[in-house]
């Protein structure tokens, strides 16, 4: 079997933090900022699927009051 190509690619493939420290300070900046961005909104996330009240679906809320 061949791996030769599996092997090339490990070694001419730059790790995401080889990656990120290769980028201007300027995109590195936007990245920073995404990053931070998308971590909130997944706290935000959580905290809505920790709330027990929107654990319930819409038709079973209370439709008498």
């Amino acid at each position: 079997m061949d791996h030769s190509g599996y092997t090339l690619m490990t070694y001419t493939t730059p790790s995401e933090k080889e990656l990120y420290d290769a980028l201007s300070p300027e995109l590195r900046r936007q990245v920073d900022a995404r990053r931070l961005a998308r971590e909130n909104a997944g706290k935000g996330n959580a905290a809505l699927t920790s709330d027990p009240d929107t654990a319930k679906p819409v038709w079973a809320s209370d439709s008498q009051k």
